[in-house]
């Protein structure tokens, strides 16, 4: 057993599940985050998305007001990825979740952490990130996807992504996984 913290990329537990279940389908991911580098976004992460020929449908909801200001400074998206910018109501403040949901067929696994997707988030920080397959955690993250399809500030082509990727997974609240929503 080795103790103490390891280094490994978040993403690393997103390619191992494509990887292991990707052949099977549908296959989706939905990404929650603050941040979002379309550098590293189409570097880093969607490569692990679409390999052989295996890819998952990929939505990246992401905070308005960060996005706007890193596309002010960053090259356009040339990869297939939905982004979607969300502008929450003032009175609920920004949107800062870091979620991973994917999914391939009858299997889904939750990744949740405080990295965002940039260079920062994928290594030269130190961040914090978990991933399971628990039906628990899987029900409990749909739970809290069905929530955000009822803000006002995300679009319906998010709210339609997040409803195809959960679709047959049982929305369940879990005092063990929580939100501010």
């Amino acid at each position: 057993k080795t103790e103490g913290l390891q280094w490994h990329r978040w993403v690393d537990p997103i390619d191992e599940f494509a990887r292991d279940a990707g052949g099977e389908s549908p296959r989706w991911c939905v990404l929650c985050t603050y941040d979002c580098d379309p550098t590293t976004l189409q570097t880093k992460v969607l490569p692990v998305l679409s390999r052989r020929g295996r890819e998952f449908r990929t939505s990246i909801l992401v905070d308005a007001g960060a996005w706007q200001r890193r596309l002010a400074t960053s090259s356009a998206l040339k990869a297939r990825a939905n982004i979607h910018p969300v502008r929450l109501d003032e009175s609920i403040g920004i949107f800062h979740p870091k979620l991973a949901f994917i999914r391939a067929g009858h299997r889904a696994r939750v990744c949740v952490g405080s990295a965002n997707i940039t260079a920062g988030g994928m290594g030269s920080n130190l961040e914090l990130w978990a991933s399971a397959e628990d039906s628990w955690l899987v029900s409990a993250a749909v739970d809290f996807l069905h929530e955000m399809v009822k803000l006002p500030g995300l679009d319906p082509a998010a709210k339609r992504a997040i409803r195809d990727a959960c679709l047959g997974f049982e929305p369940v609240a879990s005092r063990d996984f929580w939100t501010s929503l």
